[in-house]
């Protein structure tokens, strides 16, 4: 939180939203998934507020590492985004 008393927080929707809208350009995936985890210095990355939130902050650390995204985390992420 910052000295002001306001916050940015980013959940599991968030998350899947950048997943599945990135999904098909690997690099770009990769580059917002090191932002986002480097940035967390700052926001708060409120993962477990949702059973997936685990699952989705390790895909962001494979991703983060160059790692391909998994079919199984991309269907995960499509259908939370589109229950936002």
């Amino acid at each position: 939180m910052s000295d002001d008393g306001l916050s940015v927080v980013v959940g599991p929707r968030d998350v899947a939203a950048g997943i599945a809208s990135l999904a098909n350009d690997p690099e770009r995936l990769a580059e917002w998934a090191s932002i986002l985890l480097v940035s967390s210095v700052f926001l708060d990355l409120a993962m477990e507020s949702e059973a997936a939130g685990e699952e989705l902050l390790g895909a962001l650390w494979n991703l983060s590492f160059g790692k391909p995204l998994d079919g199984a985390v991309l269907a995960l992420a499509r259908k939370l985004a589109n229950h936002r």
